[in-house]
C-alpha cells in the first residue's frame, strides 16, 4: 500500500507523509496503526491518501508552468480531432485508470473539467474505504472528517480554477 511499508530489519511498520518539503516517517508495531495514522496526517492536510497530491510542471516541451486545473486532472487541445481532452486519472488496486472527456463545444469546457475531478474524488475515496475495511475496527469519525476536508479542498480549487476575473 503506497505510503505505509513493512522494514523487516526492525520487524516495524513505517507511514510516510510528506507534508510541504518535510517528510514525515513515524513508526508503528502494526499495519493497522500506520494505517490510520497515514489517514490522520492525509485528514490534517485536506488530501485523499494513496492518491496523487503534488502539481507537475505542463507536459509541453519548454513549459514548466503549472495547471491551474486540480490534480490529477489535465487537458489539452487535439488538432487532429479539433477538441479538447480531458484527462481524469486515479490509481487503485488495480492501478492506474484513466478516463479521457472529448470537448468540442467550449460551453462545456467548464463542466467536464468538473465531472473529470469529482469522478477521480469518487474513484479515490472509493480505494480509500476499501483500504480502510482491511483494518478493522473502521474509525468512521475519522474518514468522514478526511471525506469532508478534501471535498472542501477540491470544491476549492475548482473554483480557483474558474474564477471570473471580474475586472476585465
Amino acid at each position: 500500500m503506497k505510503g505505509i511499508n513493512y522494514e523487516e530489519k526492525r520487524d516495524r511498520w513505517r507511514c510516510f507523509h510528506r507534508r510541504g518539503n518535510k517528510a514525515l516517517q513515524p513508526r508503528f508495531a502494526t499495519e493497522r496503526e500506520a494505517f490510520w495514522k497515514k489517514i490522520e496526517f492525509c485528514m490534517r492536510d485536506h488530501i485523499l491518501p494513496f492518491a496523487k497530491n503534488k502539481k507537475e510542471g505542463a507536459k509541453l516541451k519548454g513549459s514548466r508552468a503549472l495547471s491551474n486545473l486540480p490534480v490529477g486532472v489535465r487537458a489539452y487541445f487535439s488538432e487532429g480531432k479539433q477538441a479538447h481532452i480531458v484527462i481524469s486519472s486515479w490509481t487503485d488496486e488495480n492501478g492506474a485508470g484513466e478516463k479521457y472527456y472529448h470537448v468540442t463545444d467550449m460551453a462545456k469546457y467548464e463542466e467536464t473539467i468538473r465531472k473529470a475531478a469529482w469522478l477521480r474524488f469518487e474513484k479515490n475515496w472509493e480505494y480509500t474505504l476499501r483500504a480502510a475495511e482491511k483494518f478493522p475496527p473502521v474509525n468512521k469519525t475519522l474518514l468522514e472528517k478526511l471525506r469532508v476536508n478534501a471535498e472542501r479542498k477540491l470544491a476549492r480549487e475548482l473554483s480557483d480554477a474558474f474564477i471570473k476575473n471580474l475586472y476585465w
